[in-house]
């Protein structure tokens, strides 16, 4: 109200949990409903944030296969993957200590199709094709699949010039703070440093 933030609106009782400073950390689509209502236009710049899609398979083997740390496979070969990679770091929870855990990434519009499937069948085609292009990879022990239909901000031309103006728009309220990947460039450090000087901003302000 009155170009400053109020607080939160709660959920359930629709009660306001009065704060001098906000900090928005969501992706865009995130974003865009928490301010349809305060900041129309942001909101509409947000919903049309372009983001690539992602479909991660994990396959854990009893040894690393890969020699090499990973390879792209090129779009010659006919095949809807996109990279394999034997993970050198790897959690207990994956995989145990001596065991391999090969990633397999499937973007695009591939993974908007695999996206449709049960996470089964998107391990069994995964698997497959990645059997076809290395015929001798040794059999899993378990293949958990991680979707990630907003994976990564794709910006298309144009796109810095929207920003711009969205940020000069949600700069006019006062105590309001966003920090998320389509601020910056799509990786989680712009994300950290706009975290960062958020928080340095509100302790300022205080």
């Amino acid at each position: 109200a009155n170009d400053r933030v109020r607080g939160i609106e709660l959920e359930g009782d629709a009660s306001l949990l009065e704060a001098d400073a906000v900090i928005c950390a969501t992706a865009a689509r995130g974003a865009a409903a928490l301010l349809e209502c305060a900041l129309p236009e942001a909101a509409r710049f947000l919903e049309e944030v372009p983001y690539s899609t992602c479909v991660q398979a994990l396959f854990t083997t009893d040894a690393p296969y890969l020699p090499c740390w990973g390879l792209s496979v090129p779009s010659s070969c006919g095949s809807f993957l996109t990279y394999v990679t034997e993970e050198t770091f790897k959690s207990g929870a994956r995989a145990p200590e001596g065991a391999g855990l090969t990633q397999v990434f499937v973007i695009g519009e591939h993974a908007r199709e695999l996206l449709r499937l049960e996470e089964k069948e998107i391990a069994d085609r995964v698997w497959s094709e990645v059997r076809r292009l290395l015929p001798d990879y040794p059999e899993p022990r378990s293949s958990p699949v991680i979707r990630r239909e907003q994976a990564m901000v794709a910006p298309a031309p144009g796109y810095q010039h929207g920003l711009q103006k969205f940020n000069a728009s949600i700069s006019r309220i006062r105590g309001l703070h966003l920090v998320s990947d389509y601020q910056t460039n799509p990786l989680i450090e712009g994300s950290v440093h706009l975290a960062e000087r958020a928080v340095r901003r509100i302790l300022e302000s205080l």
